[in-house]
């Protein structure tokens, strides 16, 4: 991003911004338009260090997806359970899932 795309998107003269970058005091609250322009957090902008709490919504957001994966084949491994095995009952016991409120998988 050049320094005449920053200042325009941060609303100030393109020389201010090149004072900026030369070691000038920043003058004003620039600080928000400068992190929704980097796509920052006034943190990670001020500080140079990425948050932890990315890092977990990153994870999260995998855990999630797989968690899906993981129910779909889950839901069509029942139906095929259910035509050929006797049904979800089987399946919940294979996996330790309690059949009608009972777990009858005791070890």
């Amino acid at each position: 991003m050049t320094a005449k795309e920053v200042a325009c998107g941060v609303g100030i003269a393109e020389r201010t911004y090149r004072a900026w970058e030369a070691g000038r005091a920043i003058q004003g609250e620039p600080y928000l338009a400068l992190s929704d322009l980097f796509d920052l957090s006034v943190h990670e902008l001020l500080s140079g260090e990425k948050p932890v709490t990315a890092d977990a919504r990153v994870a999260v957001d995998q855990i999630e997806k797989e968690l899906g994966k993981l129910k779909s084949a889950l839901h069509r491994l029942g139906q095929s359970e259910s035509r050929s095995f006797g049904g979800q009952a089987a399946l919940r016991r294979t996996i330790g899932v309690p059949v009608n409120g009972f777990n009858r998988s005791r070890k």
